[in-house]
C-alpha cells in the first residue's frame, strides 16, 4: 500500500485538492468511501491572510482523520517556509506545495505562482528547499507536466523535489496552457516514475475503476488521485478500491444507497454549522465558529454535480437550482433523484 514517509495510506486512491470544493464536508466523505488521503483546499501562504474567512474555512480540523495534509500556495521561499511552519506548529502532519494551479488569478499573476512556477526551476528548487528545511513532517508537490507542449519539465522538476526531500509526487497529466483539455496524457507520468525513487501519484481524467487500472498498469504509478471525477459520485474510490484491490466497502453500493448518499450531503450543505462547532479549527484566531454564510450557493453546487452525474431529468434541473427555501429544493431534488430508480 501507498506511503508517505512514514504515513501508510488505507488506499493508493487519493482525493486531489481543489479550491472550492474539497472542504470539510468533502473531504469527511471521500474519505467515507475510501479515499486514502484528502488534503485541503489550496490556502495561501500568506499568514497576514488567516483570519480571513476563506482561509479560516479552508484549514482542516483537528479532529479529521490523518493524515492532516495542507496545500499551500505562494512564490516567496522565506514565506512559505514560514508558513509550512506555522501550520506544522498547530497540528498540520503534511505540507503539500502547488505547482499546479492553472487559474489566470494564481498562475497568470505578476508574482507567477501555482504552475506558473513551472517557468523558473531554480525558483521551484528554492521555494521546495525552503519549506523541506523548515519543518520535520513530510512534504509533498502537486504539480503539471510543464507550462506548454514545449517546456514539459516534469522529470527534472520530479527529480529537483526529490533531491530536496520530498516525499511524493502527485502529477497532473496535462501542462498549464491545456488547462482542463484536451485529455491528460500519461506518458509524462509513466517517464517521472523511471526517473525518481520516491512515490509517484497519477492524476488526470481518472473517472472509472477501468481508467485507474490503466493508468495504474500503463504509468506504474504508485497511486492515483481524482479530481473531477469525484463531483457527485463519492463512491467512486470505494468502487476502486473493490475493484482493484479487494477492499470492501461497509455499504453495498446499490443505487438507492447512492440516492440516500447524495441527499444527505445536500442536507449537511445547508448546515451553516457543518463545521463542528464543538471541534477544534486547525488554526481559529477567532476562537469563535466558523460558518458558512453562502450554504445555499454551495447547496446548488452540490445538487449539480448529482444530476449531472446520476443522469436525472435536465428539464428539471433549473427549477431545483432556482428554488426560494432549502426544503422545496431539498424535496424536488429528492424527486428528481429517487426518480433514477
Amino acid at each position: 500500500m501507498l506511503k508517505i514517509a512514514h504515513f501508510k495510506l488505507t488506499s493508493p486512491v487519493l482525493q486531489a485538492p481543489m479550491a472550492g470544493v474539497t472542504d470539510r464536508l468533502y473531504r469527511d466523505l471521500v474519505r467515507q468511501h475510501g479515499a486514502g488521503l484528502a488534503t485541503s483546499e489550496m490556502i495561501t501562504s500568506d499568514l497576514s491572510l488567516l483570519n480571513t474567512r476563506k482561509t479560516q474555512l479552508r484549514l482542516p480540523q483537528m479532529d479529521e482523520d490523518g493524515p492532516r495534509s495542507i496545500q499551500i500556495v505562494g512564490t516567496d521561499p522565506k514565506v512559505m517556509a514560514e508558513a509550512a511552519r506555522f501550520y506544522a506548529s498547530q497540528g498540520a502532519q503534511i505540507i503539500d506545495i502547488n505547482f499546479g494551479c492553472p487559474v489566470k488569478k494564481v498562475a497568470g499573476s505578476k508574482k507567477l505562482a501555482g504552475s506558473a512556477l513551472l517557468k523558473d526551476e531554480q525558483q521551484v528548487e528554492q521555494i521546495i528547499r525552503s519549506v523541506v528545511n523548515a519543518i520535520d513532517i513530510p512534504v509533498t508537490i502537486k504539480y503539471r507536466t510543464g507550462w506548454d507542449m514545449k517546456s514539459r519539465n516534469a522529470i527534472r522538476i520530479g527529480q529537483i523535489a526529490e533531491d530536496c526531500g520530498v516525499s511524493a509526487l502527485a502529477l497532473h497529466g496535462r501542462t498549464r496552457e491545456d488547462k482542463y483539455r484536451p485529455f491528460a496524457e500519461y506518458e509524462t507520468i509513466r517517464q517521472v516514475k523511471k526517473h525518481v525513487n520516491i512515490p509517484v501519484i497519477a492524476n488526470g481524467d481518472i473517472s472509472s475503476s477501468d481508467k485507474a487500472a490503466y493508468v495504474f498498469d500503463y504509468t506504474g504509478a504508485d497511486g492515483i488521485m481524482i479530481g473531477r471525477g469525484s463531483f457527485g459520485r463519492p463512491w467512486i474510490f470505494a468502487e476502486i478500491n473493490q475493484k482493484l484491490f479487494g477492499i470492501n466497502y461497509s455499504s453495498e453500493l446499490t443505487d438507492e444507497y447512492k440516492c440516500q448518499t447524495a441527499v444527505e450531503h445536500v442536507e449537511r450543505s445547508y448546515d451553516i454549522n457543518c463545521y463542528n462547532p464543538e471541534s477544534k479549527l486547525l488554526i481559529n484566531t477567532t476562537n469563535q465558529p466558523v460558518r458558512t454564510a453562502d450554504h445555499s450557493r454551495i447547496a446548488n453546487k452540490i445538487i449539480n454535480w448529482y444530476l449531472l452525474s446520476m443522469s436525472t431529468q435536465t428539464d428539471a434541473r433549473s427549477k431545483i437550482l432556482s428554488s426560494r427555501t432549502p426544503g422545496e429544493q431539498l424535496s424536488l431534488f429528492k424527486e428528481a433523484i429517487y426518480a433514477t430508480l
